[in-house]
C-alpha cells in the first residue's frame, strides 16, 4: 500500500509538471534565437550526415538539433521546436526524483517507492519557475537539465551495478551544447571525490568527462555559411 500511495503521489507531481510545460506551448510565438535554431535544424535536413559530426553553425550540437527535428509533425513551429524540451522538463523530474532515493538508499524504508526526500526534490522541480520556463524554449536548457540530474544521479550510485553507465549521459551532453565549463567542473568534482573515497567510480568519471571537454574544438566548428538552394529559412519567412 504504501508502494502503491507513493506512485500515486509521484504521479501527482509528474502531472503538475507536465500541466505547468505543456499548458500553451505554442504561445507566444518563438523569439530570435529560438528562430535561429529553427533554421539550423531546417538547413541540416538538406546536409550529409558528416556534417552532423563535423561542425555545426552555433554553439549546440547535434543531439540537441535531433531533438528540435523530432517535434516536426506538429504543424506550428512553435510546438515543433518546444515539444521536445518539454518533455525533458518533465523526464527531469522523476531522474530528480530517483536520484535522491538512490542517495537515500542505505535510510529509506524498505516498503518506500522513493521515499519522503524525493517526492520535495521532485515537487520543487516540477514547480520551479526556471524550471518550467526553460523547458518551455526551443533551446538546449531543458535537455541539459536532465542530462545534468541524470549525471547527479549517477555520481550517487558510485558504481553500482552498471559501472560504465555514467558515460552515457557525459557523452550525451557533449552532443548537446558546448558546454565545457560544466562537464570540466563536473571533472573537478568527481576527481576531488575520487581523493577522498578512492573509488575507481570517480577516476573514470572525471577521465570520460576530461575525454569530452577536449574533443569539444573538434565538434563544434562553424558550417559553411551559405544555406543550400531552395532552403528559405523561417526567419526570412516571418520578416
Amino acid at each position: 500500500m504504501r508502494r502503491i500511495a507513493d506512485a500515486l503521489l509521484l504521479a501527482l507531481i509528474i502531472g503538475l509538471g507536465a500541466v505547468l510545460r505543456f499548458g500553451g506551448l505554442s504561445v507566444p510565438s518563438l523569439w530570435l534565437d529560438e528562430i535561429l535554431d529553427f533554421d539550423v535544424a531546417t538547413s541540416l535536413t538538406h546536409e550529409p550526415l558528416w556534417h552532423w559530426l563535423t561542425g555545426f553553425a552555433s554553439e549546440h550540437g547535434p543531439l540537441f538539433f535531433a531533438t528540435e527535428l523530432a517535434g516536426r509533425l506538429a504543424h506550428a513551429p512553435e510546438l515543433a521546436a518546444r515539444v521536445a524540451p518539454a518533455v525533458f522538463g518533465v523526464a527531469a523530474v522523476l531522474v530528480a526524483a530517483f536520484a535522491v532515493r538512490v542517495a537515500h538508499r542505505n535510510t529509506a524504508t524498505s516498503d518506500a517507492l522513493v521515499g519522503p526526500e524525493s517526492m520535495v526534490f521532485a515537487l520543487l522541480l516540477a514547480g520551479s519557475p526556471l524550471a518550467v520556463y526553460y523547458s518551455r524554449e526551443a533551446r538546449p536548457y531543458a535537455l541539459l537539465l536532465l542530462l545534468a540530474t541524470a549525471m547527479l544521479a549517477m555520481l550517487l550510485r558510485a558504481g553500482g551495478h552498471a559501472p560504465f553507465a555514467f558515460a552515457l549521459p557525459i557523452l550525451a551532453l557533449f552532443t548537446t551544447s558546448g558546454s565545457a565549463p560544466l562537464l570540466l567542473a563536473t571533472a573537478v568534482t568527481a576527481a576531488g571525490a575520487f581523493l577522498i573515497s578512492r573509488k575507481r567510480f570517480f577516476a573514470g568519471f572525471a577521465a570520460v568527462t576530461l575525454l569530452a571537454v577536449a574533443l569539444m574544438p573538434l565538434l563544434y566548428r562553424r558550417m559553411p555559411a551559405s544555406a543550400p538552394t531552395g532552403f528559405r529559412p523561417l526567419s526570412a519567412r516571418l520578416f
